[in-house]
C-alpha cells in the first residue's frame, strides 16, 4: 500500500478517536511521547477496518496538539491532531516544521527540516467563510448546518494543501508536490467539530535511519510563526480604528510554539 494510502487511513480513523476536545483524554497524555509505535500493514491490504488503529500517545500543552510519531520498516510517520479552533487555523496559515536530527544532537548542521503545509502568501485557504462564521454563531446547530461546514472546510484545505517544503536532504528538491514519488506524502482533513488533522509519511532512507543500526534520533515540531496579511486598518486622525478590512485568506501575526523530543525506530 502506497503512503498516500496508509495516510488517508490513518486520517480517516484518528477521526473515529476524537470527538472535539477532550480535556480527560489530554490530561492523561504524556506532553511529549514516551513509547515507540510500530505500524505494520501488508502492502496488499486495502481494506481500511483491517488497518490497526493508531491512537494519540501525547497531548503537547505548549503548541496544544495531540501527536503520534510511528514507524513501519520503511517509513517514518508524524500524525498530528489539533482540537481547538484557533490553534488549527494557526497551522491552516502557517504550517508545520518537522525537524528530525539523526545524530540525535540539536544542530543546525544536522537537520533535516519537512514543512507542511507550504502555501504562496497570497494564495492561503480561509478556514471558515464568513458565511460559514455567521452559521456558527447560531446556537445551537443542527447536524446539518455543522455537517455544511465541515465539509466546505475541508474541501478548501485539501484543495490549497499540495506543496511540501524540504530542507536538508541534498537528492530532492526544495519544494515538491504532495503528489511527489520522491519518498514524502502528507496529507491534511477536518473533521468533526473543525478538528485538524495533519498526517506525514517519510522514507527512512531518506532520513539516513533505519530499524537495525541508527534507529534513535532527536525531533523537533513547531507550529510556525505567522505573518500579519491581508489586514487592512483605517485609523482617524487620532488613531482611532475607523475600518478593518480583510481579503480572503487574511491571517493575523502569532508567534511560533515548538517543542523537542526523541524517538527509537520500533524494529518488529
Amino acid at each position: 500500500m502506497k503512503a498516500t494510502s496508509i495516510i488517508s487511513i490513518i486520517c480517516f480513523q484518528i477521526s473515529l478517536l476524537l470527538f472535539g476536545g477532550n480535556d480527560a483524554y489530554a490530561q492523561k497524555l504524556p506532553s511529549v511521547q514516551e513509547v515507540t509505535v510500530h505500524y505494520s500493514i501488508d502492502p496488499n491490504i486495502e481494506d481500511s477496518a483491517k488497518v490497526p488503529q493508531l491512537a494519540f500517545k501525547a497531548f503537547n500543552k505548549a503548541t496544544e496538539i495531540y501527536y503520534t510519531l510511528a514507524n513501519s520498516k520503511i517509513n517514518l510517520y508524524l500524525i498530528i491532531r489539533a482540537t481547538d479552533l484557533q490553534v488549527a487555523k494557526k497551522i491552516i496559515a502557517g504550517g508545520i516544521t518537522f525537524g528530525i536530527h539523526p545524530n540525535g544532537k540539536k544542530v543546525a548542521k544536522d537537520k533535516i527540516e519537512i514543512t507542511y503545509p507550504v502555501y504562496d502568501k497570497h494564495d492561503r485557504p480561509a478556514l471558515l467563510s464568513i458565511r460559514e462564521q455567521e452559521i456558527l454563531s447560531n446556537q445551537p446547530l443542527t447536524r446539518e448546518e455543522k455537517d455544511s461546514v465541515v465539509t466546505s472546510s475541508d474541501k478548501k484545505v485539501r484543495n490549497f494543501a499540495k506543496r511540501i517544503k524540504v530542507q536538508g536532504i541534498n537528492t530532492l528538491d526544495t519544494l515538491l508536490s504532495v503528489y511527489n514519488e520522491e519518498g514524502i506524502k502528507a496529507t491534511s482533513a477536518i473533521g468533526q467539530e473543525l478538528s485538524y488533522t495533519y498526517a506525514l509519511a517519510v522514507n527512512l532512507k531518506l532520513l539516513g535511519l533505519n530499524t537495525t543500526t541508527h534507529k534513535s534520533f532527536t525531533y523537533h515540531i513547531r507550529i510556525n510563526d505567522v505573518e500579519q496579511n491581508g489586514i487592512n486598518i483605517q485609523r482617524d486622525a487620532s488613531g482611532n480604528i475607523e475600518s478593518i478590512n480583510m481579503s480572503r485568506g487574511a491571517t493575523r501575526a502569532q508567534p511560533a510554539t515548538d517543542f523537542w523530543g526523541e524517538y527509537t525506530l520500533a524494529d518488529k
